[in-house]
């Protein structure tokens, strides 16, 4: 069905899509089982075209219309060894009016194979893009909004992705439990894949560096990934609120910058942020082969006066500040950083950031916002 009235009242767009097979029809007690099927378990708009619709339903069926429903074109006998088994997404393209993605799921029927596949023709041919995926119901798959090669799925235990269209697929496991991943967004502005999981919660993974990781990119020996960039959050005073128990974990502090280095590197890897040409703090990153993150803190170092320096060493070193994480001092104890320099807050802006590895530098931008946000909530 579909409104035109935002829910006030609806039209009905196609006959019944699915196999409607009685023996699967559950009428009050009755059927094969207690599960009842025949209906639409997925139903994506392609975002390129208004009436382009792709139907997936629990007994097998996909579907497309590219007329807002006047006309149903059944795609079933176009994929290749099509289990015709519970459809658990339908994905529309962002990128090409004819390219769509649907995924099956076979564990009610005790088949645990992966089912993913990926048409460029608007339904007419399909190819199995399942590649290396392991053994394991597929619930989700979603497509990039800016990478059309960049794919994830979600499976029963953790979340995949390929860089390659579904060529190959690699974990994205990493810290995160094993779960049933039930759906996927990509946050468009954040770019973070926001993962929902049955009974273990939400998990958000910055994905960025990997919307712009591209065979070009792999050939390079180092990277220095576009940073996103960042808000300068105002922290609420939380004395008020009713409990102080109810919280979840935050994203960490700072401003992520991410690299990529195809073979380990002989050097430290060194990230200069630079405010008007001058040098306002220094991170140190690892040098193993690989992707690495390491964050700014957002502060400036401000060179002491040289009496201030000699005052600081004969009273035994200074608080001195964070520097940026993954190196650049710490923010207790003396050390020769935290004497030389003091350290406040960098102001909202722009920043250059140099990163430094085996002789060769690479530059990229980065901007602090402010958070006008809590300016709306005061």
């Amino acid at each position: 069905m579909r409104s035109a009235f935002r829910g006030e009242s609806w039209d009905v767009i196609s006959e019944d899509l699915t196999k409607a097979d009685s023996a699967t029809l559950t009428t009050g007690k009755g059927g094969d089982g207690n599960i009842q099927y025949a209906t639409i378990t997925s139903l994506d708009e392609s975002p390129l075209k208004p009436g382009l619709l792709w139907v997936g339903t629990d007994d097998g069926n996909v579907h497309v219309t590219q007329d807002d429903g006047l006309t149903w074109e059944l795609l079933n006998d176009n994929i290749p060894n099509n289990p015709e088994y519970w459809v658990s997404r339908v994905e529309a393209s962002h990128h090409a009016l004819g390219t769509a993605y649907v995924s099956y799921t076979g564990y009610r029927r005790d088949d645990f194979r992966p089912f993913v596949y990926k048409t460029t023709d608007f339904g007419e041919s399909w190819t199995d893009i399942s590649s290396n995926l392991p053994s394991g119901p597929i619930n989700v798959i979603r497509e990039h909004h800016t990478n059309p090669d960049l794919l994830f799925v979600g499976t029963e235990f953790q979340v995949w992705v390929s860089i390659d269209g579904g060529g190959s697929w690699t974990s994205m496991k990493l810290d995160m439990p094993t779960a049933p991943v039930h759906d996927m967004k990509i946050h468009p502005r954040e770019n973070d894949l926001v993962v929902a999981t049955h009974g273990r919660g939400i998990f958000i993974s910055d994905i960025s560096p990997l919307a712009e990781l591209t065979p070009g990119v792999l050939a390079k020996g180092a990277h220095f990934f576009e940073p996103e960039p960042r808000v300068r959050w105002v922290s609420p005073d939380l004395t008020n609120y009713s409990s102080s128990n109810f919280n979840g974990e935050s994203e960490p502090e700072g401003v992520a910058m991410y690299y990529y280095l195809s073979r380990e590197s002989s050097d430290s890897v060194t990230f200069t942020v630079y405010q008007n040409s001058l040098p306002i703090a220094e991170i140190r990153g690892a040098g193993e082969a690989g992707i690495h993150r390491v964050l700014w803190s957002m502060e400036k170092r401000i060179e002491r006066s040289a009496t201030e320096q000699d005052r600081l060493r004969e009273g035994g070193g200074g608080q001195g500040g964070r520097g940026g994480r993954g190196g650049g001092g710490g923010r207790g104890g003396p050390s020769r950083d935290n004497v030389r320099y003091a350290y406040s807050s960098a102001p909202e802006g722009r920043y250059l950031v140099v990163m430094s590895v085996d002789g060769q530098e690479q530059e990229r931008s980065v901007t602090i916002l402010k958070d006008e946000w809590w300016m709306d909530r005061r």
